[in-house]
């Protein structure tokens, strides 16, 4: 299976690269929950990929904090779509930085062909429907994570009261057979059974806003042996 480019680019030209004032406010909300779940690891060095950049905003927002703190890191921003790169070089041109941040074209249904099993520490993957989200992409984030790594993703709300009713009709589809194996699980009791049959445990949780925006969850990968 392969990412639906013409799908994506029309919907980037529709949302205008996720890059107005309603979509950076929940960008920057849930920076700010990511910022407080990554520190709280404490590690030495932060080496993050991110599949799904989108705009940059995150990431900016996730750099700036580790450079002002003298925080160690290296970040890789990938996205299926090269015009979601060049937002995002645009986004952190401003930001001084060496080797440490890289950018590339990744479609998240070829992960295993790009990264060898147990190489990547940290994982984020958020813009409302994240790539990391997908059914058929979470054995492949599973099997790239090193035992122990952190995934942090986000979640559409479709249970809010705005998506619910304006959108009733596409969630029966949603729910259809046919369209299992392409789209997450819904409700949080659905998201733990599946990544955790996939060894990624649901450690914390939080709702952006009640209305209607996304959950961001985040996992860690258990550890052979490890029953948690």
């Amino acid at each position: 299976m392969k990412g639906d480019i013409k799908k994506w680019q029309l919907t980037l030209q529709r949302d205008k690269i996720w890059d107005t004032p309603h979509h950076r406010k929940i960008q920057k909300k849930e920076a700010k929950i990511i910022l407080k779940w990554l520190l709280s690891l404490n590690l030495r060095k932060y080496e993050i990929l991110e599949i799904g950049c989108g705009n940059g905003y995150v990431a900016k927002i996730i750099i700036d904090e580790f450079q002002h703190n003298n925080i160690e890191f290296t970040y890789q921003l990938t996205d299926l779509l090269p015009e979601c790169i060049d937002r995002a070089k645009e986004e952190l041109a401003t930001i001084k930085h060496g080797n440490n941040i890289s950018f590339s074209t990744l479609d998240a249904y070829a992960l295993d062909k790009f990264y060898t099993e147990n190489s990547q520490s940290i994982i984020i993957s958020t813009c409302f429907a994240s790539a990391a989200s997908y059914k058929d992409v979470v054995p492949l984030v599973s099997k790239i994570l090193k035992p122990d790594g952190i995934l942090i993703c986000d979640f559409v709300n479709h249970f809010s009261p705005v998506i619910f009713l304006s959108k009733f009709h596409l969630l029966l589809k949603y729910f259809a057979k046919s369209s299992l194996s392409k789209h997450y699980h819904f409700g949080k009791l659905g998201i733990q059974k599946y990544f955790g049959a996939n060894n990624l445990k649901l450690k914390k949780s939080k709702t952006v806003s009640v209305v209607r925006n996304p959950l961001i969850c985040m996992f860690n990968k258990s550890v052979p042996g490890n029953t948690f």
